[in-house]
């Protein structure tokens, strides 16, 4: 599902507002807050008129750098930019393996009772692992890049689980390219704090066996490097999309 243009716009502001603080400390040594964002002590003693006009110049400093940023700014900083316009799509779900059994090409008939039998038995886990595929096709005039990613993933309203991608990723303009992650979860951890129902189905739609689709978010957070600075958005991209179920 692609994201509105207010979504993407609200991600971008939020981006670069992160980014600004962190740039104005390090052209001043005067103080360590950012005049951007002043302290609270400052702050309480601002008149109406002084504290209107610091806004004002807080927003016209916003929109100034948003602009040099779109037309040649910092390339990493840009790189980085571009992550929000491009789009993210789910591709496949690959080497899935449930209780050391390796499922990636579908269950046989003799697999389906071990692994009906596996949930529903006692046991002191059941590791669930795959590898998460997303496509992420850059319609920018320049590269999108990150330097390591954050991740949340929920399946049919469950945080099924969080975790990160600690690889550099970079896709050139006008390109598509795969973004995998190694996902593992400990089914049995999920029944103990969610619905036990709910995470069976959602367990099945991964082995094809539901007849119900899942519905599923992944966020992401990317991490990105200006120079020797390294800087985390603010907020989390999200993706979202079906899958399992039967028609």
């Amino acid at each position: 599902m692609s994201r509105t243009s207010d979504e993407t716009k609200g991600i971008r502001l939020q981006l670069v507002a992160s980014v600004l603080p962190q740039l104005e400390n390090q052209s001043e040594d005067k103080h360590v807050e950012s005049k951007l964002v002043p302290r609270l002590d400052e702050s309480s003693n601002l008149s109406s008129s002084t504290f209107i006009k610091n806004n004002v110049k807080k927003l016209i400093y916003c929109v100034l750098f948003s602009a040099m940023l779109m037309l040649s700014g910092c390339a990493a900083l840009q790189s980085a930019y571009n992550l929000v316009n491009c789009d993210y799509k789910y591709r496949s779900i690959t080497n899935l393996t449930i209780s050391d059994m390796n499922v990636s090409n579908g269950l046989s008939p003799l697999m389906i009772p071990k692994v009906l039998a596996i949930l529903s038995g006692n046991t002191s886990s059941i590791p669930l692992n795959f590898s998460l595929n997303l496509d992420v096709k850059n319609p920018n005039s320049g590269a999108a890049a990150f330097q390591s990613l954050n991740y949340i993933i929920s399946i049919d309203d469950i945080q099924f689980t969080t975790g990160n991608f600690r690889q550099a990723f970079h896709v050139d303009a006008g390109e598509t390219k795969q973004l995998p992650m190694d996902i593992g979860v400990d089914i049995l951890e999920l029944m103990k704090n969610n619905s036990r129902s709910a995470v069976e189905n959602i367990v099945k739609n991964f082995l094809g066996l539901s007849n119900t689709s899942s519905k599923v978010t992944v966020q992401l957070k990317p991490t990105f490097k200006v120079g020797e600075n390294t800087f985390t958005s603010p907020v989390y991209i999200p993706v979202n999309f079906t899958f399992g179920g039967k028609n």
